[in-house]
């Protein structure tokens, strides 16, 4: 890969992971004592907008990346979300992130490493 397209690669990573948490943020605004009524009324919510359409930027984005990289490289970048996202719920959302889990994240950023090499 080259590297505008591993920082492509990188950017599509990060856009889903924030855009888990734009998720997130919307899901904790929902109502649970009427879920259909509340799952409606959640479609206006402006986080689950922003999320919406990070989500669908950044998969025209990742279609641009897969036109000219094979499937099998630049996947291996999307598992980076399983690093940042607990990264940014520990950091917004106060989320604990046990030991065994920081082992789990330093073997997908290894595995990361040695399968772009």
């Amino acid at each position: 890969m080259t590297p505008k397209q591993v920082v492509l690669a990188l950017g599509c990573s990060l856009g889903f992971s924030v855009g888990q948490i734009f998720f997130k943020l919307a899901a904790r605004g929902m109502r649970s004592d009427n879920l259909p009524l509340g799952a409606l009324r959640s479609l206006t919510d402006p986080c689950l907008i922003v999320g919406l359409a990070l989500y669908g930027g950044i998969t025209l984005l990742w279609l641009t990346l897969l036109r000219s990289v094979p499937l099998s490289r630049v996947y291996p970048y999307a598992a980076l979300a399983f690093v940042l996202v607990p990264f940014f719920s520990w950091l917004l959302f106060g989320e604990r992130i046990g030991p065994t889990y920081v082992l789990g994240v330093a073997l997908i950023v290894a595995g990361v490493i040695v399968s772009g090499l």
